[in-house]
């Protein structure tokens, strides 16, 4: 699942980001992870090695029920400090 946390913007306005651009953020991740040949993930360092992990958005959301694996969280403030990203962000 990802969770998309905004303060009250459309999809499409950051930081709403749009489903399109999450599903492109997990094809970098996955690029990076596989170190997939042809792609800004592969390298020929000695030392990088395909980790065999891939990441999918979720088919179904912690109560079961179908989702397309984006979680839009509309927390209501343009910024956060540290302690508050720790204290009521993350949890």
């Amino acid at each position: 699942m990802v969770h998309v946390i905004h303060s009250g913007q459309p999809i499409g306005t950051a930081p709403n980001i749009t489903d399109a651009q999450v599903q492109s953020q997990i094809t970098v991740l996955n690029e990076d992870f596989r170190r997939m040949f042809g792609t800004p993930g592969y390298n020929t360092n000695t030392v990088g090695a395909d980790v065999e992990i891939e990441f999918v958005l979720a088919k179904q959301d912690p109560n079961g029920n179908p989702t397309n694996g984006i979680d839009r969280v509309n927390m209501c403030q343009s910024s956060w400090s540290l302690d508050e990203i720790e204290t009521i962000v993350k949890p």
